[in-house]
């Protein structure tokens, strides 16, 4: 089954996770402030993190430097969810407390992460989930260019260490001790 952590859980703590939040809400296992580097975790720990609609409010870090620690907390070949709002909806774009946005492609490899693979991704459209496969490509960009596009969704999986290349960022530990 493996040890799975639930990062900002809020006040929807998840059964089989070692929840996480910033204050102590309900069914919160560990408060941490996720902004603060390096997360008290040890590395290559979790074999499932759960990041949902918490990385896009994290404004004090970049996102190279978020998919660093989330590299450095997982063990190679562990199964990272995300799910934030779409760069173009509104809620992405009204809300003060998103620091971030994200795009269909922001989880690229090819875009300075060299840490996950993309296992799946999957966009909400009116509040259905609709699979980013090759036949709804120019339909969800179209989507998306007209803000119907709400959430997005990707199932990642950490890169086990010998097939990973070299990133210009350096390793996640690498851009932790810069940061510091």
């Amino acid at each position: 089954m493996g040890v799975k952590v639930n990062l900002g859980s809020h006040t929807n703590p998840m059964k089989g996770y070692v929840n996480v939040d910033i204050y102590p809400w309900g069914g919160v296992d560990r408060v941490m402030n996720l902004e603060e580097f390096p997360w008290d975790f040890y590395s290559g720990y979790f074999d499932e993190v759960r990041a949902v609609h918490i990385i896009e409010h994290l404004g004090k870090l970049t996102k190279v430097e978020i998919l660093a620690e989330l590299a450095r907390i997982c063990k190679p070949g562990a199964k990272v969810l995300i799910s934030v709002p779409c760069a173009t909806h509104r809620t992405a774009l009204q809300s003060i407390q998103h620091a971030h946005t994200f795009y269909f492609h922001s989880f690229l490899p090819s875009y300075a992460q060299p840490y996950f693979y993309i296992r799946k991704m999957v966009c909400t459209v009116f509040g259905v989930r609709v699979p980013f496969v090759t036949p709804f490509h120019r339909l969800l960009r179209i989507l998306g260019y007209f803000k119907m596009v709400e959430l997005l969704e990707w199932e990642l999986e950490r890169h086990n260490e010998d097939k990973r290349w070299a990133s210009a960022a350096g390793t996640p530990d690498e851009i932790i001790e810069k940061r510091d």
